[in-house]
């Protein structure tokens, strides 16, 4: 064989091979294409039907493809409630209606510094760390990252975030989790969790709200606080300190964990809409106003007319509560100027109180 016909030889091997290769990789695209479509068609139909967390789940998983993320944001926006006013140890945060965070309190650690973030939706403060979801599903974070805690640049996809003491967890739009920072309590411990449509955190334990109204737990069970395994019929969860709160759909609560200070007693609360627990008490809204129990050694519960708050944040020894005009109000220690809020105006109603 000339020299001519092994070089032609050779050439007309690269071309074949380059063609099985391209049909291979083809061919996966093709079926990724379609399972995609599969998946979208599905969700639509769900929509349809407004079955909007199946609807979210679904989307989530495609998010980029077609109009799915719009599809997957509207969807959530039926389910979630926004939290909009996220109260921590001794800081809290507040969304403005233009997107941008205002922090008051402790800043020791640098969880104030919220100045520069922008297209918020979501926040929640922890011990002493802020952590932010943004428009666009990404998330931001500041404070301490002592157990890296702040550590969630890399995450996307997230509808919900809740900061711990020492750690932080995520909720993607597909209904599955993420979790950064301590995990010595298996507080992180979140990633076979699915179907999830809220969370929340105590100081060392993580709950979660599953589409089907039942709840599950990781982390601390020192004082019970994990025990929700029987809990049916529950809309909202909140967690905080070494405690868990839960809104059942007919508006009375059940709790469990520590309750020294009487931070459970709320069997006999009812048509309640939100609710917020952290150290050692809890506050709730029942339509009428605003729910107490706990202790109250700060003044965190003696609050003033109430009928015009919608909702609450409970600080270790503070109360959060914003108004209908948008303004805030708090209560309890203000040693690090937490209830300094007379300035602060226009701060974003959350969405579930817009459809009530």
């Amino acid at each position: 064989m000339t020299k001519r016909k092994k070089r032609f030889a050779v050439i007309l091997t690269a071309l074949f091979c380059a063609f099985i290769l391209l049909s291979f990789f083809l061919s996966g695209k093709i079926a990724e294409y379609r399972e995609k479509l599969e998946i979208y068609n599905e969700a639509c139909e769900n929509l349809k039907k407004e079955d909007y967390k199946q609807t979210a789940f679904l989307s989530g998983k495609i998010i980029g493809f077609k109009d799915a993320g719009d599809i997957c944001n509207n969807a959530w926006a039926n389910i979630l409630e926004m939290q909009t006013l996220s109260a921590g140890d001794y800081h809290f945060l507040a969304i403005k209606e233009d997107g941008t965070v205002i922090a008051r309190g402790d800043n020791s650690n640098g969880q104030c510094n919220t100045d520069e973030w922008q297209e918020i939706i979501y926040v929640s403060a922890g011990a002493s760390h802020s952590v932010g979801v943004r428009k666009d599903g990404s998330v931001v974070a500041t404070g301490n990252n002592n157990s890296g805690q702040c550590d969630v640049e890399k995450w996307k996809d997230i509808i919900a975030v809740s900061a711990g003491e020492n750690f932080t967890v995520g909720l993607k739009k597909d209904g599955t989790l993420v979790a950064a920072g301590d995990n010595s309590f298996g507080q992180c411990s979140i990633y076979n969790w699915k179907n999830i449509i809220a969370i929340s955190t105590g100081d060392s334990h993580t709950v979660g709200l599953k589409a089907d109204g039942t709840s599950v737990a990781t982390g601390s069970w020192g004082e019970g606080q994990c025990n929700v395994e029987n809990w049916r019929n529950i809309k909202k969860i909140y967690a905080g300190g070494s405690q868990t709160i839960g809104i059942k759909k007919d508006g009375t609560v059940v709790a469990t964990g520590d309750n020294n200070f009487e931070q459970c007693n709320v069997k006999m609360w009812e048509n309640v809409v939100s609710a917020s627990t952290n150290g050692k008490h809890t506050v709730a809204i029942n339509g009428k106003g605003v729910l107490s129990t706990g202790n109250n050694e700060k003044g965190q519960l003696n609050f003033p007319e109430t009928e015009d708050v919608i909702y609450v944040a409970a600080g270790y020894n503070f109360t959060v509560m914003l108004k209908k005009d948008g303004s805030v109000v708090a209560v309890g220690d203000n040693a690090q100027n937490q209830c300094e809020t007379e300035d602060i105006k226009n701060v974003c109603i959350p969405n579930f109180l817009e459809k009530i």
